[in-house]
């Protein structure tokens, strides 16, 4: 079991994933945005982010950028599916471009998530 934080701004994905990631069996804190997102992080333990890239305001890489830089050993799963702009992001780079441990693409189903995020936890957490 992990402590997760989902960032999402939207409400229905967050709650979507909060839900299938806790029948998985992991503790879930979600927050609708960066930073809402970085207050969680600076007072509750987290092993894993599952972030959305494309949110108003702070979006996911300046979230993405920070939890590295203040919390290495969070492991972290980037999500995304689309722009502000309404075209699909296929995100041609890599998950380490990003300083994410995996990147997961709306839409996914709930295999999908669970195998990620499986995935991304049985590694060791970054800068051990």
């Amino acid at each position: 079991m992990a402590r997760v934080l989902i960032i999402d701004d939207e409400d229905f994905v967050r709650d979507v994933v909060r839900r299938i990631l806790e029948s998985a069996g992991h503790q879930v804190l979600t927050a609708r945005d960066g930073e809402e997102g970085g207050r969680v992080l600076r007072r509750e333990r987290i092993d894993l982010l599952v972030c959305d890239i494309f949110m108003p305001d702070k979006d996911g890489l300046e979230v993405i950028r920070e939890v590295r830089r203040e919390y290495p050993g969070v492991r972290i799963v980037a999500v995304s599916g689309g722009s502000f702009d309404g075209k699909l992001d296929v995100l041609p780079v890599t998950p380490e471009e990003l300083g994410a441990d995996a990147i997961l693409c709306k839409p996914f189903n709930t295999d999908e998530l669970c195998a990620v995020v499986d995935a991304v936890l049985r590694r060791p957490p970054p800068g051990t």
